[in-house]
């Protein structure tokens, strides 16, 4: 569902067809225009925070990005207070530009992770 609401697209229409992350490898197709995409070309910053389990990168292109990707998902996904200084530090950034800031909690899934 992530990659339908970032692509306004349905799975049969993004590729996404499968999970994203570990052995499932599923991705976009290469030329999906995601939200962060179409946001970017129109100058708004774009931001992910946590849980992202959609790709290829260049397909999702966020400027600013703490994921699952870059660290623990134990240390983002379900850390508040992690997330919430990722928040602040992106926040903070000194850009007069407008921007969209994507937060992705991991704790509606039970926590298969040690």
């Amino acid at each position: 569902s992530r990659s339908v609401i970032m692509t306004g697209l349905p799975q049969h229409q993004n590729g996404m067809y499968g999970l994203h992350h570990t052995v499932h490898h599923f991705n976009s197709f290469d030329k999906v225009k995601s939200l962060p995409y179409l946001l970017n070309a129109s100058r708004i910053r774009t931001g992910i925070i946590g849980k992202k389990h959609v790709g290829p990168d260049y397909v999702y292109p966020y400027e600013f990005a703490y994921t699952e990707e870059t660290e623990s998902l134990l240390q983002l996904g379900r850390n508040i207070t992690r997330m919430k200084d990722l928040v602040r530090l992106f926040l903070q950034t000194q850009d007069d530009r407008p921007f969209f800031l994507y937060i992705g909690f991991h704790d509606p899934h039970r926590c298969g992770l040690t």
